[in-house]
């Protein structure tokens, strides 16, 4: 007999409701995000400088350090010069990407949790501080593709323990491959689908199991050997046993704490104040132990299954990216660019405890107002770092955008030392007159 996880009751009503909160969380996004004023920053620039420096074959097949992503190079290359400084576009695109995203962690949710709490998790997810740090970069299109294919992944996984078919298979191994394909991030996190697959259902390992872990299996062999061939040099050098000098156990775990269970909490307030991440690790420590345990004791097979793998989802990211980026300081890994990951694995776990209190509390209307008012309080902590982000890109944007038109302009009427002295941030771009030209021919003006 098929075991089927969530059965949700179809019909025009619900249709309706859903195809109304697709549309929200497609538009939210680019709403609250767009900006007429951005300029291109910090890796975006790197990205430009390496496609002017290079033909299209060698730019789509060389790694950026240890990062090989042909896949996320492909569509940037063409979003580039489609595009050109049109930067708004790069937004609006990077916005509408991270709204597909919502609606597929909608979808994911849903098969734990009510539809109306995994719409009002997933817009959480969308207006997120460190979310708008990612629509802000146009080189952030990686996450974006990378976290879409593997969300995609996962509910493939998910269809394939409803009704098992071979079609769903290829669907999980080709959408791994390609979250891969766009930034190694998820590598490892891919073993998250068949241990959801295990969790949700055991007693069926050779036939609910087995298939899932042999697809997720051949996405990683296939990168990998693309990735070697491809490569001479890469993360495998970070952990060489003669690279004891670079490599630190503890600095790596450190890293791997930050990263899997501090930065979602730091994302609410945006801050690498001392005191603050102590208190935020603390927090961090307790609460997902906390909410780890109650699930695995309460939680039913779709929420334990849900809420488990989302921390296993947070940790499997950050056993590989602590491996490359663990020497710089456990800070780093507080990154907006991490934490677009890592709060999908809170805001999974939040939502199957969250239901677990509504499914066994005998008050539920406690059971729901005490969620909502931890919500709001993140609401409110969110807005004020989310108005100080948005001040902060905009000086960001102009200094860059002096930058580099004070070289490329047709007035050239910025010298290289007010240039310089425009830019607000040590790690914003000078050009040279040269790169600055090979810039604007690519870029279009």
């Amino acid at each position: 007999m098929t075991h089927v996880i969530f059965a949700a009751p179809v019909g025009p009503a619900r249709t309706l409701t859903s195809a109304a909160g697709g549309v929200l969380l497609a538009v939210l996004p680019v709403a609250v995000f767009w900006r007429r004023d951005f300029f291109f920053l910090f890796d975006d620039w790197t990205e430009l400088t390496a496609i002017t420096q290079s033909g299209f074959w060698d730019y789509i097949l060389a790694p950026n350090s240890e990062i090989w992503f042909p896949l996320f190079r492909t569509a940037f290359y063409g979003l580039v010069h489609a595009v050109g400084a049109n930067y708004g576009v790069y937004i609006t695109v990077n916005g509408l990407l991270l709204g597909l995203n919502a609606i597929l962690l909608t979808r994911l949710l849903r098969r734990a949790v009510p539809p109306w709490m995994a719409l009002l998790l997933a817009a959480m997810y969308v207006v997120s501080p460190a979310n708008a740090v990612i629509v802000w970069n146009a080189f952030y299109l990686c996450y974006l593709l990378c976290l879409l294919f593997f969300l995609l992944a996962w509910l493939r996984t998910a269809a394939f323990l409803d009704a098992p078919g071979g079609g769903r298979l290829v669907g999980v191994a080709l959408c791994g491959l390609a979250s891969v394909l766009c930034h190694p991030a998820t590598l490892l996190a891919l073993l998250v689908l068949p241990l959801y697959a295990w969790i949700a259902d055991p007693g069926l390992f050779r036939r609910k199991v087995l298939p899932p872990a042999l697809a997720v299996g051949a996405s990683m062999a296939v990168y990998i050997g693309l990735y070697v061939s491809c490569n001479d040099v890469g993360l495998l050098s970070v952990v060489s046993p003669e690279n004891d000098a670079a490599f630190s156990m503890g600095g790596y775990l450190l890293h791997c704490f930050y990263g899997a269970l501090l930065s979602p909490f730091t994302q609410l307030s945006f801050t690498l104040d001392p005191d603050t991440i102590r208190f935020y690790a603390l927090s961090a420590a307790g609460g997902v132990a906390g909410l780890v345990l109650a699930t695995t004791i309460f939680g039913a097979s779709r929420e334990r299954a849900l809420g488990l793998c989302a921390v296993l989802h947070n940790v499997l990211i950050f056993a590989l990216v602590s491996l490359g980026r663990h020497q710089l300081f456990p800070a780093q890994a507080l990154s907006p660019r991490y934490g677009f990951f890592s709060e999908v694995g809170l805001l999974l776990l939040f939502g199957a405890c969250w239901n677990i209190l509504l499914r066994t509390a005998r008050n539920r209307f406690l059971a729901v107002i005490l969620p909502l008012c931890v919500l709001v309080y993140i609401s409110m902590q969110t807005t004020a770092a989310f108005v100080a982000l948005d001040t902060q890109y905009y000086h960001w944007s102009r200094a860059s955008y002096l930058s580099y038109y004070g070289y490329a302009g047709p007035s050239g009427r910025f010298t290289e030392e007010e240039a310089t002295a425009a830019l607000l941030s040590p790690h914003l771009r000078v050009f040279t007159q040269g790169q600055a030209a090979r810039l604007r021919q690519l870029l279009g003006d």
